[in-house]
């Protein structure tokens, strides 16, 4: 079976204190209202040109590389926010449905939900 580097990241996640997974819950909210407002969400996104797209993710891309250095620090939670977005929306966008990606999805998701509860002026400016 090829290693996926999905497991990676929900690994690294699943290591981090949970004021810390919290820290990214909030700043997946974030990302992914970043996100909504950019594009209008997934099915704008992928309707974008593909430039538009790599750009999107090659900006991800930077960003991870920057902050892979702080891996295993007190300020891990910033690299893995980056990545996990990264890696949930490359997902999406390749339409892939294995199990891996599925994982990786309901992750995120349910880390995007958990942060919006826990910080509800992250929708507040959001159409209802």
């Amino acid at each position: 079976m090829e290693h996926d580097p999905a497991w990676d990241i929900l690994a690294e996640f699943q290591m981090l204190e949970t004021s810390n997974q919290d820290k990214v819950a909030k700043n997946l909210a974030l990302l992914w209202g970043h996100f909504e407002d950019t594009f209008g969400g997934l099915s704008g996104f992928l309707a974008e040109p593909a430039i538009e797209q790599s750009q999107y993710l090659e900006k991800l891309m930077m960003a991870s590389r920057r902050m892979r250095p702080a891996r295993g620090s007190d300020v891990a939670f910033h690299y893995v926010t980056v990545e996990l977005m990264r890696q949930y929306v490359c997902c999406l966008q390749a339409g892939r449905s294995d199990r891996a990606a599925l994982s990786l999805a309901t992750c995120v998701a349910a880390l995007i939900n958990r942060g919006r509860m826990m910080a509800p002026t992250i929708t507040a400016s959001a159409p209802a």
